[in-house]
């Protein structure tokens, strides 16, 4: 029977018989699931046309890759490979399955590990379950560092209004030049008082 092998950086991963119809993508409930960015929901698809097998993309964001070629739809001979991000899956004509390889249901599920490099969809490695790690601590590092920069600001010193405090300056003085006129004018005062005292008790002394 015919089968198809995937492979991982040159690892066997997953060895599964083919039935009439084998979708193979990131979307759960796929016959071959693939856990990772680089693969789309439903990525591709292999038919049973007459005695063969056909490979058809399903309108993938990276496309499928036949012996290096992509295509949209072609027929299968043994020993093609299918490439599909980073993953490779190799046709066989005939043979049968390892049971063992199997999952229940018929559900074949991939999570790779994260590797390095790559920027576009098409090269990245990393698994859902590995981003949504790292997004997590990236949030949480965040975060920690929002509280440590709110503890260590400190209040805000308030803002000196130089023209204000010149303007009062200024009043401080003229109420100080008051001041030393109104002493100075009761001083005068109070002599020239003192005075007519004196002289009213002078010549009315020398008078009586």
């Amino acid at each position: 029977m015919a089968l198809i092998k995937v492979t991982f950086n040159n690892e066997e991963i997953i060895r599964k018989e083919l039935k009439d119809v084998c979708v193979i993508g990131r979307q759960e409930g796929c016959d071959i699931h693939i856990d990772n960015l680089g693969i789309s929901r439903n990525h591709t698809r292999i038919l049973r046309e007459g005695d063969g097998f056909v490979v058809e993309d399903m309108n993938s964001s990276n496309g499928t890759y036949l012996n290096g070629t992509r295509v949209e739809r072609q027929t299968l001979n043994d020993g093609d490979e299918i490439a599909i991000g980073k993953y490779v899956l190799t046709y066989v004509s005939g043979g049968a399955a390892r049971p063992a390889a199997e999952k229940p249901k018929g559900t074949q599920i991939v999570s790779s590990a994260a590797l390095p490099g790559g920027g576009a969809l098409n090269t990245m490695s990393m698994d859902g379950d590995e981003m949504r790690k790292r997004i997590e601590e990236m949030r949480r590092q965040k975060e920690e560092a929002d509280k440590q920069s709110q503890t260590a600001t400190k209040p805000e010193t308030p803002s000196v209004n130089l023209a204000e405090i010149r303007a009062r300056e200024a009043e401080m003085k003229q109420l100080q030049g008051s001041l030393k006129k109104t002493k100075l004018i009761i001083a005068l005062v109070t002599l020239a008082a003192i005075a007519a005292v004196v002289y009213f008790l002078f010549f009315h002394g020398a008078a009586a």
